[in-house]
């Protein structure tokens, strides 16, 4: 079987359902779609130069799973510039935790919605040297368009909302 590009976990749960389902689909067939299946917004790389990766991890358990990913394609050690915007109801200090040593620089943000983080609260949590926060996703990004070089990597995570922002200010 071919190593798939969303998490191996959900790959085993989906073909657990159709080993029960009875369903008989050609091996080649399956194959295929595991090499090719990707999920919009997890571990999304939409840019090379410099690396852009999209991510909508919002727990500890998704930020390991990142976590992860980063190592196996950083392995020249590229500084990691992450916009990252989250709801106040999540493990906010947990996930800083699990991804602070890869992240040479956070930009956090606010978000567009009545479930965001509040900035100055974000403040308040997240006293650490290399972080600067702004006012949303947009100014965070136009910020970090000075700094980064195409040798890098940006990382843009923390919620679908945060991801859904960035993508209607890059189209």
């Amino acid at each position: 079987m071919p190593i798939p590009k969303i998490p191996l976990s959900n790959v085993a749960i989906a073909l657990s359902a159709l080993f029960y389902s009875g369903l008989k689909i050609k091996l080649h067939k399956l194959n295929n779609a595991i090499s090719n299946i990707q999920l919009a917004g997890r571990f999304q790389i939409i840019s090379s130069s410099p690396f852009i990766i999209l991510d909508v991890a919002h727990n500890v358990h998704a930020a390991l799973y990142l976590a992860k990913k980063i190592d196996e394609i950083n392995s020249k050690k590229k500084k990691i510039y992450a916009i990252f915007g989250i709801s106040k109801d999540k493990d906010i200090l947990g996930i800083f935790r699990v991804l602070n040593k890869k992240i040479y620089y956070w930009y956090v943000a606010g978000l567009k919605t009545n479930r965001a983080a509040d900035i100055e609260d974000l403040k308040k949590i997240l006293i650490f040297n290399n972080i600067l926060f702004f006012k949303n996703i947009y100014d965070a990004w136009k910020s970090i368009q000075k700094v980064v070089t195409k040798n890098d990597i940006i990382l843009i995570f923390g919620s679908f909302f945060t991801v859904s922002e960035f993508m209607s200010i890059k189209e």
